[in-house]
């Protein structure tokens, strides 16, 4: 569309003979003006330190040691058969690393609803909007690995891959 614009103001335009590259020029200008407007996420500076308090488990402190944060929607269904998958897994796996999950609540599903369709029973804390949108990556869910506050891994999709690479064959 706008190289057609571009094709239309150049053959109509009086700088044909002095602007040769105009049709050209004007399109990738639009075509590139969005991408330096915005930003790039960058996930390394993330914090985790506002959350202290997490339903089940009480004060917790995630800038001390090592521990998984799950970014969840309660009515995603991806995110619900990443819950019955951890559970499983942990208890394949016997896992004993810590996992917390942040809540975002966009329609009906509730907490107990959640557990109940997924068999878990993870230590939770609610997020509002803005904070789930710049925490996930594409779709929820995402997890994060922290190791003293520090991201030292996220995961968007492979999930069980991903944490098993990670290292976490714990006894």
């Amino acid at each position: 569309m706008l190289l057609l614009l571009g094709a239309i103001l150049y053959k109509r335009s009086k700088f044909q003979k002095r602007v040769p590259h105009f049709f050209v020029l004007v399109p990738l200008l639009f075509l590139l003006a969005p991408w330096v407007h915005l930003p790039i996420p960058n996930f390394d500076n993330l914090s985790f330190s506002s959350y202290t308090h997490f339903e089940k488990a009480g004060r917790v402190d995630l800038n001390t040691g090592e521990q998984l944060v799950g970014v969840f929607n309660l009515d995603c269904e991806h995110c619900q058969q990443l819950a019955r998958e951890l559970v499983k897994w942990e208890l394949e796996q016997q896992q004993k690393l810590p996992l917390y999950l942040l809540f975002f609540r966009e329609g009906s599903t509730s907490v107990a609803q959640f557990e109940a369709l997924t068999q878990s029973n993870y230590p939770y804390a609610f997020i509002d909007t803005n904070t789930f949108f710049s925490l996930i990556g594409e779709p929820p869910p995402r997890i994060y690995h922290l190791i003293n506050g520090e991201i030292m891994a996220y995961w968007d999709e492979d999930f069980i891959a991903g944490l098993e690479s990670g290292g976490f064959d714990r006894e």
